[in-house]
């Protein structure tokens, strides 16, 4: 999902999903820069940010990481719900 300069994506290096913004060179070249990161544990997903690249980004990244953490919650619940049907 990407909305204006923010993206959330899977990320294949770190193996997890994240939150990244997108610039531009004054030569219209385009890079990525990482604001935020979403760790896995035993309760769900948990959103990590950083330095202050998430707060410094707006609005449209509050909209991205709440979609996104609904994403990643049902995924969780999903799979949860799954691995409890196979141990009946």
């Amino acid at each position: 999902m990407k909305v204006n300069d923010i993206e959330f994506r899977w990320n294949e290096i770190n193996s997890k999903w994240e939150l990244a913004r997108w610039y531009k060179t004054d030569d219209g070249e385009k890079y990525g820069c990482v604001i935020a990161f979403f760790d896995f544990d035993k309760e769900g997903y948990k959103m990590r940010t950083v330095g202050n690249r998430f707060f410094e980004a707006g609005e449209d990244a509050f909209f991205v990481g709440k979609h996104a953490m609904n994403f990643l919650q049902g995924l969780f619940e999903k799979e949860k719900n799954e691995s409890a049907y196979k141990n009946v």
